[in-house]
């Protein structure tokens, strides 16, 4: 897929989410901590988008 831009912000920046989608961006993978300190990717919207995704190929999402 050709056009990829990861982009992210901060838990709870509302107005940096909002900025994002107004700009054309779509949510495909969210970062998570689990309660054990490990960095977990959890697929969004479109389960091809976030596979496809850098992230999500780096993760294993």
């Amino acid at each position: 897929m050709d056009g990829w831009f990861e982009i992210g912000h901060v838990a709870g920046n509302t107005a940096s989410q909002r900025g994002i989608i107004a700009a054309g961006f779509h949510l495909s993978n969210q970062i998570v901590m689990t309660d054990d300190d490990q960095v977990k990717l959890i697929p969004v919207g479109h389960p091809d988008r976030a596979r496809q995704s850098a992230m999500g190929q780096a993760i294993g999402g």
